[in-house]
């Protein structure tokens, strides 16, 4: 397996944070690749659209006060299989979101689904600034 991890430092406090991309069915509303999400009635998956038309569906695996981790289920990406967290930590008058991915490669390089994996994660963290 292996694994790529980003993070970010924000001027804004934890739970602020979270309130603003804490939502399992709230991708969309600030990660710029995500046009849509839609959740199952129990709460537990999600369907992605992403902004060149590609679905995404993944199942929630663990909802805590400040974090949560998911995995892929069905996609186009580059990965037989994937599970990211995302997080939000405390840091001196701030916080850090921290984004990682474990994954398993299908059909390219670990460097090429490294870089794949890395490059969504990045967009998202970026566009919160």
């Amino acid at each position: 397996m292996a694994r790529v991890t980003t993070s970010r430092r924000f001027a804004t406090s934890p739970e602020d944070m979270w309130k603003r991309i804490g939502g399992f069915g709230s991708l969309h509303e600030w990660h710029p690749a995500v046009t849509s999400t839609a959740v199952t009635a129990s709460g537990q998956g999600r369907e992605l659209v992403t902004t060149d038309g590609g679905r995404i569906v993944e199942t929630l695996l663990d909802n805590g006060p400040s974090h949560y981790s998911y995995r892929i289920d069905q996609s186009a990406l580059p990965f037989a299989t994937l599970v990211s967290t995302l997080r939000v930590l405390s840091d001196l008058g701030g916080c850090v979101v921290e984004w990682d991915a474990e994954f398993e490669p299908l059909g390219v390089s670990a460097t090429d689904a490294a870089n794949s994996a890395r490059q969504f994660l990045q967009t998202g963290l970026d566009a919160l600034q």
